[in-house]
């Protein structure tokens, strides 16, 4: 795998302490890299098509080297080549680009899948027009990404991930979101949110005790897929549909 030096430092943020910081992070709050969610979308789409996957957004790998045996085709754009070097280690196809410039032909998957990705882009109506662009005819796109109207966020305020995390720079709420999507020429086939999982809470109970009961709660709502409303889990979770 080729990947070519940043011309952008700025853009070097995403280095391999970032994603050593984050995962770090992942697991003091919710004790897994939420191994379950990932699970879960991968039997979702593949039950409907075995087509082509990309996941945008990709990192080190940790959603796509679970699902390439489920699609015909699988790969990842991403747009630090730290995530992308481990990445690579699981023999994945990969590419170094910009999410709101995407190097894909038009009508070239069935589906996309960006994680915790579209909070970190300065424009992401760019990244929706390319989706849309890059996306066959009714072709679907997943995402999820924080939600400032979690009742997490609520809780901890200056102290919930999603304003923790210094490259966030497009944490909007639901109904924002679903203009910029109808404006690409998406469909919501669903949308909620996911569980608490941002843990500790509460100051009167050990951190650890925290840990164990909202890590054991996150992973059994993410394996039976509820959809929680927009005021309730820490990521906003869409199921999107090309028009």
């Amino acid at each position: 795998m080729d990947i070519p030096a940043d011309p952008n430092p700025k853009k070097n943020r995403f280095d391999d302490g970032y994603f050593k910081r984050q995962y770090k992070n992942r697991l003091l709050a919710s004790g897994s890299d939420k191994p379950v969610l990932y699970s879960t979308w991968r039997r979702k789409l593949a039950k409907k098509s075995h087509g082509r996957l990309l996941e945008v957004g990709c990192g080190e790998g940790n959603f796509l080297r679970r699902a390439q045996a489920d699609f015909s085709f699988a790969c990842g754009v991403d747009l630090s080549k730290e995530g992308l070097k481990t990445a690579s280690g699981h023999q994945l196809i990969l590419t170094h680009a910009d999410a709101q410039n995407l190097p894909y032909k038009t009508s070239s998957f069935d589906f996309l899948v960006a994680f915790d990705v579209v909070e970190h882009l300065p424009e992401p109506e760019k990244f929706f027009a390319e989706a849309a662009r890059i996306l066959k005819n009714e072709g679907e796109l997943v995402l999820t990404t924080p939600n400032p109207d979690s009742l997490g966020s609520r809780i901890k305020k200056e102290k919930w991930f999603g304003h923790q995390d210094p490259t966030h720079c497009s944490i909007k709420k639901a109904t924002e979101w679903q203009k910029i999507f109808a404006a690409a020429g998406f469909l919501v086939i669903s949308s909620g949110t996911d569980a608490l999982w941002d843990s500790p809470y509460l100051p009167t109970i050990p951190a650890f005790l925290q840990k164990i009961f909202f890590s054991g709660l996150s992973n059994f709502f993410f394996l039976i897929e509820p959809y929680f409303p927009w005021n309730f889990g820490e990521n906003l979770v869409f199921w999107l549909k090309k028009k």
